[in-house]
């Protein structure tokens, strides 16, 4: 499944990434974040990159190291 994927705890966004394998790229994070749960918002590859900026933008999770340009 390729998308955007939001790491939470609770009701905060804590972390917000993409990938073209979401399965298997939450499975490394698990060993490393603490989480409570995952959103996945499937969309084309040619999307993933703005569409990740965007989220980042809005949720301004802590846990993503870059920030983002407005």
């Amino acid at each position: 499944m390729t998308g955007i994927y939001y790491l939470t705890d609770g009701l905060d966004v804590i972390y917000v990434g993409q990938s073209t394998d979401i399965e298997a790229r939450i499975r490394q994070h698990a060993s490393v974040i603490d989480f409570s749960q995952v959103f996945v918002d499937e969309c084309d590859l040619s999307e993933l990159r703005d569409r990740e900026a965007a989220a980042i933008r809005e949720f301004n999770p802590p846990l993503n190291e870059c920030n983002v340009p407005a």
